[in-house]
């Protein structure tokens, strides 16, 4: 079982707005070819091809990785030389009822996104429109009749033909950030999608299903022990690309942060750690347009036994936070890698004892 050191909640809306992003005017999955027998024409050999324009999801508690989702596609019949057919047959609107199992795999320094086509489990499909025809048109008709005899054939044969499809998200290194490589646990629930990613921080993890406040936001959980090596791995960045000469040690308590500063330690144990830190404590505040992180104090931390006198020095360090308070503001919208014209900003933050929980929204840039 995955220790959630991460777990990030998914609602039905915003995998469908994702899967009108990734299509766009839609999507050709590919062309299965058939022959077919129709009213006044012999058997003939057609192609079928049908294009994804969207997706919407039935979600609800399982027990395996399989998502319920009903694809609305559009299958056009012609001939596969692209020669014109004796007659002309109308585009036909469909929806397709399936179980498919979507994969989120964690590499070293890469998110990748599989759909497992083939896998698919198809449950069944109706036509729900004809285009530039009327149902009951002879020609609708027959362009129906046409997909009929291919039979659930058309659906399963394409996804073993284009066989699964993913998309990668590059530049993210998931051991550097505290994650475990791997694959996520991924589950529909009741309305949203659930995935879970385990970290390399500790045997038990804190975060838990974070239900998002709307339908046109995520919840993401993030246990406290990630923030570490988040903030060394910032450190590093900001160093460009130097390892950071210091460890951190960071906790958490309800609305704000403590971050402890030491230099590397050289020797291990059995040998005493008689490093002297800093360790300063900051509260988080979620604002308009801004995070706002407030110093609520900065002091030494002495090593051995000398460490009983650190709450004098945090007494202090409070008092003068207090008397010239030092302010710094942090954006709250960051571009999706790999992703154009879209953003995703926090709309709310929550910190806790042992975790922090946020919503999260899109925001398209090119509006």
């Amino acid at each position: 079982m995955v220790e959630p050191a991460v777990m990030v909640t998914v609602p039905g809306p915003m995998l469908e707005r994702a899967v009108e992003a990734a299509v766009g005017d839609g999507f050709v999955a590919g062309t299965v070819v058939r022959t077919v027998s129709l009213p006044m024409i012999d058997s003939i050999e057609v192609g079928l091809t049908v294009t994804i324009v969207g997706a919407y999801f039935d979600l609800v508690e399982r027990a395996d990785a399989r998502v319920p989702v009903r694809v609305h596609g559009r299958v056009t019949v012609g001939r596969p030389s692209g020669e014109p057919l004796p007659i002309s047959l109308p585009p036909l609107d469909v929806e397709v009822s399936a179980l498919v199992e979507a994969q989120l795999d964690l590499g070293v320094d890469q998110v990748r996104l599989v759909i497992d086509l083939p896998g698919v489990e198809f449950l069944g499909a109706s036509v729900i429109g004809v285009e530039g025809a009327a149902p009951s048109d002879p020609m609708a008709q027959m362009a129906q009749m046409a997909l009929a005899e291919t039979g659930d054939t058309l659906f399963s044969s394409l996804g073993r033909e284009v066989g699964p499809v993913g998309m990668d998200l590059t530049g993210i290194p998931v051991a550097e950030l505290g994650l475990s490589p791997g694959r996520a646990v991924i589950r529909s629930t009741d309305g949203a999608l659930t995935v879970t990613i385990g970290g390399v921080t500790g045997e038990t993890a804190s975060a838990h299903r974070t239900p998002p406040s709307r339908e046109d936001r995520i919840g993401v959980s993030i246990d406290a022990d990630l923030l570490g090596p988040v903030l060394s791995f910032l450190a590093t960045r900001a160093l460009g690309g130097i390892p950071a000469p210091f460890d951190l040690d960071l906790s958490a308590a309800p609305g704000s942060l403590s971050v402890g500063v030491r230099n590397t330690r050289v020797l291990g144990p059995p040998i005493p750690d008689f490093r002297t830190g800093v360790r300063t404590a900051v509260h988080l505040t979620r604002r308009q347009d801004h995070l706002e992180v407030r110093l609520a104090g900065a002091w030494l931390e002495l090593p051995g036994p000398l460490g009983v006198f650190d709450g004098i020095g945090r007494a202090a360090a409070t008092l003068g936070a207090s008397v010239m308070p030092i302010v710094a503001r942090l954006p709250i919208s960051y571009p999706l890698p790999n992703v154009d014209d879209l953003t995703v900003r926090i709309a709310s933050l929550a910190v806790g004892t042992d975790r922090i929980d946020a919503q999260l929204e899109f925001v398209d840039t090119d509006e």
